[in-house]
């Protein structure tokens, strides 16, 4: 969206510059040799003080805009990116750490860069998040055992917690970056990751319940890389392979 405002501008700066020349009464137009250029700047347009005046407000006007604004904008887009980029990365790994994790105790070979919405259940189907325990860490000081649920529910809090950060750095986010993070955090997966994280208190002996809220935060990280890599950073690496 920033380079098509940016392509606009420069067209409408492009036109502005000809029409001021276009419109001019200074005599050195009028000492133009080539028959063609003389008819494309002496025309019906010549001594227009109207459009002149018009034309020269808009050139002045962005000269203005990209001293005052835009060099001091670009600046600052500079200066954020690397904390940018490290929250992008956050979100990218926890998106796709759900779902590598789930495939990894299911015990099925499978393509995690070409994994299906029906795969993914498969793998679903086979796990039991109540049987599995994890380590985690209170504050990096007490450690404490949970099942594969919460495991799943302190991937999402993650999630969040990146996107919340980028959004400090509003208005200076490419907008197509806040739009897909925005899908993230109002999926579905933020109604049922409550209960996913309390699994131990429900019937449910599998995660095929979860699974296409899942596998939808799967396909909106993979997204999320591809429009980051397009539109902002062409050398982005894939983060959760590094």
């Amino acid at each position: 969206m920033r380079r098509l405002h940016r392509d606009l501008l420069l067209i409408i700066n492009l036109i502005s510059v000809y029409l001021i020349f276009a419109s001019s009464s200074e005599p050195i137009i009028s000492k133009i040799d080539s028959p063609f250029m003389y008819k494309v700047f002496v025309n019906s347009l010549s001594g227009n003080s109207i459009i002149f005046n018009l034309s020269m407000g808009i050139l002045v006007s962005s000269i203005f805009y990209f001293i005052v604004v835009y060099l001091p904008e670009r600046q600052k887009i500079k200066d954020i990116q690397p904390q940018l980029e490290q929250h992008i990365s956050g979100v990218i790994t926890r998106t796709w750490s759900l779902v590598s994790d789930v495939i990894k105790y299911s015990g099925k070979n499978l393509e995690l860069d070409e994994l299906t919405v029906d795969e993914f259940r498969e793998a679903c189907l086979l796990v039991n998040p109540k049987t599995i325990t994890q380590n985690f860490h209170n504050n990096g000081v007490n450690s404490f055992q949970k099942h594969f649920g919460y495991a799943c529910a302190n991937n999402w809090n993650f999630i969040l917690s990146n996107i919340n950060d980028v959004m400090h750095f509003l208005p200076y986010v490419d907008t197509g970056i806040v739009k897909i993070l925005n899908e993230i955090r109002s999926s579905s997966l933020s109604h049922t990751i409550g209960s996913l994280s309390e699994i131990d208190k429900l019937k449910n002996s599998d995660m095929s319940a979860w699974s296409p809220c899942i596998y939808k935060i799967y396909t909106l990280g993979v997204k999320l890389e591809k429009y980051y890599i397009k539109h902002v950073n062409k050398e982005f690496k894939h983060p959760f392979w590094g």
